[in-house]
């Protein structure tokens, strides 16, 4: 697909939604673009004149003319307006982009605390719940007053977190930033960072492989369960779960992209001898 700014437009108007649908202020010039966006698209789709029907045909050769007169000058005003229209459609639109794309890293950055009070209630349901290949409805124990009280509460909450993630790339999307695979969790969740003195020991001693790359399986084979999504992540040790930054989404793909290399390094299937495997951790690490 071609990326017009009508395309771009599109994803605009729609992080704008996203903004208000989450009560986050909305500056006024972007409101009054919209507006004058809005008058554009009205005088590019001016209607025609409907074709005339048996019923519109008039009595006399002269009435006909003045009819026929009358249509014609309808039909020039339509096009008129649809041609200049045409001529004002893209500057407005690019200045009602600029100025939501001007926005979106302050919109994303108010998301943040919405999404700690959420996670707050799923970490604090999260010791009470049954582990998480139980976390489905039927098996929940409703007997027991604090495992219900905390479903329901998981239950209610996790929709707001997946909600505030959406909403985010939707903020994102407007500005070109933080797609790709794996973005929803990159959205919530960070790796330690790689650079970190301790990554190389973390490393050799197996945490990626046994330790943060099961998070990202178990994530994404829960993809269908969000209650139990969420409670996994709350409960999984050395990540970090914050909402990502505008860009920060890439750096964490990034690094996690580093500690699968470093990890490969090691692999018995690369073939390295001890040496070569330490120098080969060491530059995947430092990216």
């Amino acid at each position: 697909m071609m990326l017009t700014f009508e395309y771009d437009t599109h994803k605009t108007m729609d992080a704008v939604t996203a903004a208000r649908r989450r009560g986050l202020p909305v500056p006024p010039d972007i409101d009054a673009t919209r507006a004058l966006h809005d008058t554009v698209t009205a005088a590019a789709h001016m209607p025609r004149p409907d074709r005339p029907t048996v019923e519109d045909i008039p009595d006399t050769p002269e009435q006909l003319a003045a009819l026929i007169a009358e249509t014609a000058h309808a039909h020039r005003i339509a096009e008129s307006h649809h041609q200049v229209a045409s001529l004002y459609a893209e500057p407005i639109a690019r200045k009602y982009n600029a100025l939501v794309r001007a926005a979106v890293p302050g919109w994303i950055v108010s998301l943040q605390p919405e999404f700690d009070k959420h996670l707050k209630v799923i970490r604090r349901g999260a010791a009470k719940l049954p582990p998480t290949d139980a976390l489905i409805e039927e098996r929940v124990d409703w007997n027991d007053p604090a495992v219900s009280a905390a479903w329901e509460l998981a239950q209610a909450v996790a929709p707001k977190l997946d909600q505030i993630v959406h909403d985010r790339r939707t903020m994102a999307a407007a500005v070109g930033i933080d797609g790709g695979r794996d973005w929803e969790f990159y959205t919530v969740a960070a790796f330690p960072d790689t650079t970190h003195p301790d990554s190389e020991g973390q490393l050799l001693a197996g945490h990626w492989r046994t330790q943060y790359a099961p998070i990202m399986q178990e994530w994404q084979a829960l993809r269908q369960r969000p209650v139990a999504r969420w409670v996994h992540l709350a409960r999984a040790e050395g990540i970090t779960l914050q909402l990502a930054r505008p860009n920060e989404v890439r750096e964490r793909a990034v690094n996690v992209e580093r500690w699968r290399e470093a990890n490969r390094m090691i692999s018995p299937a690369s073939g390295n001898g001890r040496n070569a495997a330490l120098r080969g951790v060491q530059a995947a690490l430092r990216g």
